[in-house]
């Protein structure tokens, strides 16, 4: 469990050179309840060298995440847009359960399993 998960984040690090993921740990996890070390360090591998950017991996990226979910959400959905906008949910800090958590603290197990399906073939456009 927990060291399989230090493993895979020391080897991210040191192999990918990978300091900065926020969501990292939770995707880890995910993946280490459903495969062997190998191939959820593969998957994560291949996760950040893909060019569709599945994860951020500086703090600009989350931001520019952050940014487009609030620009999407107000042309898609402008309804929803203001009640998260109003309260506060369209911040980076209110984002957080979505873009450096994974959906891990407000979504479902079994749900956040069916988003990963989503998420491994769409990429971050998923989310």
């Amino acid at each position: 469990g927990a060291n399989l998960l230090a493993l895979i984040l020391c080897t991210v690090q040191q192999v990918l050179g990978i300091e900065y993921c926020p969501p990292l740990p939770d995707v880890a996890t995910i993946l280490l309840t459903h495969m062997p070390e190998s191939y959820a360090f593969a998957t994560i591998r291949e996760m950040i060298n893909d060019t569709s950017h599945f994860l951020p991996v500086s703090q600009k990226d989350y931001y520019s995440w952050c940014k487009t979910y609030g620009m999407i959400v107000k042309r898609m959905f402008p309804v929803t847009y203001k009640a998260m906008k109003t309260c506060g949910a369209l911040e980076p800090e209110g984002l957080e359960p979505i873009f450096k958590r994974f959906f891990t603290t407000i979504m479902k197990p079994g749900d956040i399993l069916r988003f990963v399906d989503i998420f491994l073939v769409e990429g971050c456009k998923a989310v």
